[in-house]
């Protein structure tokens, strides 16, 4: 409740700066209109978050199995944050499955790709191409800066 009387506080104060007026009971309502507008489907991050935050209530709404990670709050905040901006993510199978929900997919645009355990062949093959695509003056140049081992997989902390 804090975070949420903050933000409010915060908004007060921009308005009266751009010459919002000290009527606090109009700025109130330019607050609760611009809270009501789509103008906050347009912030990737949030309508990202918001979809699959809907995407998990009708789940639980439907009587499916409930997600039941501890951490699935940090989860969609990650996607969310992250999505827009990558080319590909590598999330948890219950991710996966509501990234892969039809209203969440139909309303994503994004054009990140999604993988998890249950498709880590799909992200083999992903890396292979993303691999096989490097132009081979420039793993020239990697190996040049970096030492002929820098493509080389470091896997001693796993053998």
């Amino acid at each position: 409740l804090d975070e949420k009387i903050f933000i409010i506080v915060e908004m007060l104060e921009v308005l009266k700066q751009n010459g919002g007026g000290n009527d606090f009971e109009e700025n109130l309502k330019k607050i609760g209109a611009f809270f009501q507008s789509d103008i906050l489907l347009e912030i990737p991050n949030h309508r990202i978050e918001c979809l699959l935050w809907a995407a998990l209530a009708r789940k639980a709404a439907a009587g499916q199995k409930s997600i039941k990670n501890i951490s699935i709050n940090n989860d969609i905040r990650a996607i969310s944050s992250y999505m827009p901006y990558s080319d590909a993510m590598f999330v948890d199978k219950e991710c996966h499955m509501l990234l892969q929900d039809p209203d969440v997919e139909k309303r994503l645009q994004c054009n990140t790709k999604i993988f998890s355990l249950s498709c880590w062949e799909a992200f083999l093959e992903y890396l292979d191409e993303m691999i096989n695509s490097i132009p081979e003056e420039r793993i020239e140049l990697i190996k040049r800066v970096y030492g002929e081992n820098w493509l080389k997989p470091y896997l001693s902390m796993y053998f």
